[in-house]
This record gives structure tokens, C-alpha cells and sequence, in this order.
């Protein structure tokens, strides 16, 4: 998820690296200097959604997250990279919800593209995120 504050951006997302990821923030052109391929996504926010997404994004920074090595939806103290997005966006109602989402071995997952139907496309080069603003 992207955020901007002020006149910068920075992306929130989930680290999944094996010595312990975390939920890690971090300037946009250093999240995507390494990606041979990026999209930003742009859900049809309002401010009130945008300043809640937000909030929920701080919150979980403030707890510092982990990265969900099971990649379950069932548990959401831990998250995966497009289990945040997903959870982001279910918390203001832009989501079509669970049941909507793919299964394997009976359990549904966020696949990153499921993300690109959650808003309209930015830009021609800029991995799946969605831009919100900080309150």
C-alpha cells in the first residue's frame, strides 16, 4: 500500500524474508528499484477511507506484524504481502469479500492479481499497491 504524506511516497508491505519478516515501510523508488515489473493500483477512495486505510496501516506498523509463513486467511495477526492489501481495502468495504477469492487445498488466498480489479491501473511501469493518505 502506498502512502503519501506530504509531497512523498512510501509503500507499507509485507517483508517476507526468511529471518523473520515484518511489516516494513519504505520510500517508493526504493521498493520498486529492483522490480522488473510494477503496477500501482488506484481504489476509488474517498479521503474518510483513504485517512482510515491509514490508520489501519499505522496500527498494524505499531505492532510490527509478521509475515504469515502460512499464507492463511484465517488468522490476522500475521499477513501476507497481498493478504495486506486485500485486508486494507476489506476494511472500508472495496473488497468483494472472502468468498470471492480463490482456493487451494480448500483455503482461500489473495492472489496478486485479484488486487488489480480493486481499482484502475497508474502509470505504464509502476509490483500491485494501492495509494492512501496519511491523516
Amino acid at each position: 500500500m502506498v502512502l503519501r504524506e506530504g509531497g512523498s511516497l512510501s509503500v507499507v508491505h509485507m517483508d517476507g524474508s526468511p529471518m523473520g519478516g515484518r511489516i516494513r515501510r519504505e520510500a517508493l523508488p526504493d521498493f520498486t528499484a529492483n522490480a522488473r515489473y510494477t503496477r500501482i493500483v488506484r481504489p476509488g477512495l474517498d479521503a474518510e477511507q483513504r485517512a482510515h486505510v491509514g490508520r489501519w496501516l499505522l496500527g498494524h506498523m505499531a505492532r510490527n506484524t509478521a509475515f504469515d509463513t502460512r499464507f492463511r486467511l484465517d488468522d490476522d495477526s500475521v499477513m501476507y504481502c497481498s493478504e495486506l492489501a486485500w485486508r486494507a481495502l476489506d476494511q472500508v468495504g472495496m473488497t468483494p469479500g472472502s468468498d470471492s477469492l480463490p482456493r487451494l487445498a480448500g483455503r482461500a488466498y489473495v492472489p496478486v492479481d485479484r488486487l488489480l480489479t480493486l481499482g484502475r491501473e497508474v502509470g505504464d511501469r509502476l509490483t500491485s499497491v494501492a495509494v492512501t493518505d496519511l491523516p
